[in-house]
This record gives C-alpha cells, structure tokens and sequence, in this order.
C-alpha cells in the first residue's frame, strides 16, 4: 500500500499507483487530501531514519529506543530531583527563582518521554506502523531525488506547499543554511547532476544474531554535493535511508549480509535508472572494454568502485570523536585546573603558584593541542577516504589496479597503479566487510593482494561478478573452482 508523503493519505486505489512497493507509477497521480503530485515514472520509497525503525515493532523494542531517547538526558533528570528537593527540603524558604528554575529539565525530560512514545508508538490505520516507520522518504523523479524527512501532517503540507523547492545549489555557508531550512521544512530536492553516488549499506554484521522475524532492511545512502555562486563544489553531505528490502535471506550457510545487499543494490539500480544516473554510474558496476588485451581475443574487464570499505557516514567521524573524547576532555580540564589558580594569584598580587604546577598546565595544553590536531587530520582523511576510488582493469595477464586520490572537493591529487600477474593469484571472491561488499584478490596463504569495494553489485551478484573476473584471468575460472579458496568464506 503506497501513502501519500505529505499527508499520509492511502494512494492504492488510484489509477496509475503501482502494486509493487518499489514499481514505478504509471500515470501522474495526485493525492485527494493535500493535492500533492507524483509524476508519471516516479519511484516512492517509504523507510526509517534508524534500522529499529524499519524492523517490526515489538514491546521490547519501542522500550529501548525510548531509553536510549532519555539516556543523554541524565543530567537534565539529576538538576530536576535537586530543584525538587530544594523546593520540598526548604519548605517556604526554598520557594526562589533558582529552584524554579532548577526543575525546569524535568519539563523539558517529559517531553522527551512524550515524543519518543508518540513517535513509536502504532498509529490507527497505518497496519500496525509506528510514525518512525516512515520518517524518511524518498520521490525519485526523473532527473532528481525528493527526500521528505519527519512526519506526515498538516503543519509540513503547510511549510512546504506551494510548489516550493528548496534546493541546493547556494553559495558557501548559504548553502548549509538553505540545507538546515529544508531539513526543518521537511522536504529538499537534489539534482541528478548534484548526486555523486547512491550506495547500499548493510546494518547487520555478520557476527550479530538475526532475531526471527527480523527484515532484511539496508541502508541507503546518497551523497550529494552542496555548490557554490560560482557552480564549483563547494561541500558535500549524506542522505540516508533504512528500508525494508523485502528480500529474503537465502540459501542455508549464505552470509545474510551478502542478501540484504544484492536485494538493496536491486532497488539503488532501479533509483539511477529513473533518476537518470545511469550514465554516471554504470547499472551492474561494470563496464567491459571494446578492444581485446591480445590473449586469445579475451576481452579486458574493467571493474569500479570505491578504494576502502567504510561504513556509512557519519559512523566512522563518530567513532573518530568517541575515540579522542576522553584525552580532550582530560588535557583540556587540566590546562584549566592549572591556568585558573595562576591567574587568581597574578591577579591578587599574591605570590606565583609552584614551578610543577606551571610545568604541568603546560604538558596538559600541549597534549590537548596534539589530540585536537590529530583528531581534525582524521576526520578529513576518513573524508578524502570516502571520496578515494579503484579501478580493475582484468586480463588475461592478471589485474593491474589503479588508485585515484581527491580532496575533500573532489580535486584529484594522485593516482598510482600496479599489476598483480594471474600467476601470483589464487583466489577471487566476494568479502563483506563493513556493511560494504568488496572483491577480494588473495594469493595460496589467504594474502590480500587487493581489494575493491563494489559501489554497485551486478544483476547476477557479487559471486557471479567475481566468476567473470576468474573466466577473464584463468581462462575459465577453473583454476578457482578447484581450490575453492573464496575470500570470507
């Protein structure tokens, strides 16, 4: 059943609306209740902004996003329990503004509670469905991608009715306005020439336990650039999206993350297709060559796709933060504790405070400038790292791999290429690894040789991409099929 993204309303016995969930429409559509549009060849995908959200709602479940909802607010609750206990403890006495004002975060931590039940609990004739089932929604038109984010009323028909468009082609610190103003409109638009790729995410590692009943449910992330006044790139930022793929997970002893991307890379084929990506972005990730490398007329295979396996953005910045939080906070509270006293002194003319503790005051600001510096040069590597890409040139010869460098706005620095010879090759297979799928080159003791991680899998999947690699570098493929030696088998 396909709803209406602005209002809610049930499209399903209209005219020109698909019956499959990811089908296009076939006709313009337009819905009863809030007049809202859907043009003919468009691909509505309903998801959540978390995977809980996209997996069925249990008990169990709603409880802890709700808890993790109240977590960050500790304190808030600790300032509240004071504020109340001043006001009851002090009798008439403690009736002051302070503590007024002290058990204001209690206020504030109900509203949490509130928002965080509403938002997961099921709504009447939705079939069961919280509104965080559908919080994120994307229209895929030709020639540019819709993303509604928050929920379906009618103050968001109102903020962004009109036809309004909130676009992304601004200049500078204008453009990451215009992109909070949308984010708080709830609806933005992307231009099929502003979106650098569409990639799928798996959220379920492999060493996790699916619980019965859980969906297949991807994630599906695109990265958008954010221009400037003179068209230059200036930016770039992520759109995400859990979906329930509908897939299924497989045959016995397949890796269930391997499912969930062939069943998302399935629907990020059908999003560049009808948002006309496909000239960019090849469907199957693959692009064969016209001439042949000389072998027995063999034709070269030329495979593309990212250079490093990351997960999904902002995952690895926040890891970065996480990593580095304790030694800033730490250096910092130290180069304080030391700096207030000598100034207190120097201000009171008393005598200045002990050599050790000027001594220490100054380790302490040094080591948190070291810890700010490198925490910055990580997060804009882990940037560069994102943008950095891979190329396989396969043959009869072997593999010769190509590495291309950018900035953070995708300004090439370097490129640098090698050739693996097919004699030094032992196995070619398919590896998850961060909820990304690569190709994996190893020699006869399960050495990487090299890597590269699939931007977007073939029709056929990752395994048969791989056997075509094998055909093209051992005539055939039966040098692998004998060892059976595959990569994360």
């Amino acid at each position: 059943m396909h709803y209406c993204l602005r209002c809610h309303y049930a499209l399903g016995p209209l005219p020109g609306v698909p019956a499959d969930q990811f089908g296009e429409f076939t006709a313009d559509v337009r819905c009863p209740e809030c007049a809202f549009e859907i043009p003919k060849g468009a691909r509505m995908l309903v998801g959540s902004s978390t995977e809980a959200g996209a997996q069925p709602l249990t008990s169990r479940r709603r409880m802890r996003q709700i808890l993790l909802a109240l977590a960050p607010s500790g304190y808030c609750l600790a300032i509240g329990f004071q504020g109340v206990a001043a006001l009851v403890q002090q009798g008439t006495a403690g009736y002051t503004v302070w503590n007024a004002m002290r058990t204001l975060p209690l206020v504030g931590l109900g509203f949490i509670i509130w928002a965080a039940w509403r938002k997961w609990t099921p709504v009447e004739g939705s079939n069961g469905r919280a509104p965080v089932s559908w919080d994120r929604r994307w229209l895929c038109v030709p020639g540019a991608l819709e993303v509604f984010s928050g929920e379906t009323t009618d103050a968001g028909v109102r903020s962004v009715g009109g036809g309004a468009e909130v676009r992304t082609s601004t200049d500078g610190a204008k453009a990451k306005v215009s992109w909070l103003q949308s984010h708080l409109s709830g609806l933005y638009r992307h231009e099929a020439a502003d979106i650098r790729n569409i990639r799928v995410y798996s959220p379920q590692d492999h060493w996790n336990r699916w619980r019965s009943g859980d969906r297949a449910v991807a994630q599906l992330m695109a990265s958008v650039w954010l221009r400037d006044a003179t068209g230059r790139r200036a930016d770039m930022h992520t759109v995400m999206i859990y979906l329930d793929t509908k897939g299924e997970p497989g045959q016995p002893g397949r890796d269930r993350t391997s499912a969930v991307l062939d069943a998302g890379d399935a629907i990020a084929r059908s999003i560049r297709r009808t948002i006309g990506m496909a000239e960019t972005e090849s469907d199957d990730g693959v692009a064969v060559a016209d001439a042949t490398d000389g072998h027995a007329g063999v034709p070269p295979l030329a495979v593309e796709g990212s250079l490093y396996a990351q997960r999904a953005s902002p995952a690895p910045k926040m890891e970065i933060i996480r990593l580095f939080c304790i030694p800033l906070t730490f250096s910092f509270g130290g180069a304080m504790a030391c700096a207030l006293p000598a100034v207190t002194r120097w201000q009171s003319g008393r005598p200045a405070v002990a050599p050790w503790l000027i001594w220490f005051g100054a380790m302490s600001l040094v080591v948190f400038a070291i810890m700010l510096a490198l925490t910055i040069w990580l997060i804009r590597r882990t940037h560069r790292r994102e943008l950095a890409l891979c190329r396989w040139d396969v043959g009869t010869h072997g593999i010769r791999v190509t590495e291309r460098h950018f900035t953070r706005k995708a300004k090439p620095t370097a490129e640098f290429t090698r050739d693996i010879p097919a004699g030094h090759i032992a196995a070619i297979g398919p590896s998850p690894k961060n909820g990304r799928m690569r190709l994996v080159a190893s020699d006869q003791v399960r050495r990487e040789l090299a890597s590269i991680t699939l931007n977007a899998i073939p029709e056929g999947g990752a395994e048969a991409l791989a056997q075509r690699i094998r055909e093209r570098v051992w005539g055939g493929g039966e040098r692998g099929d004998e060892r059976g030696d595959q990569p994360g088998a």
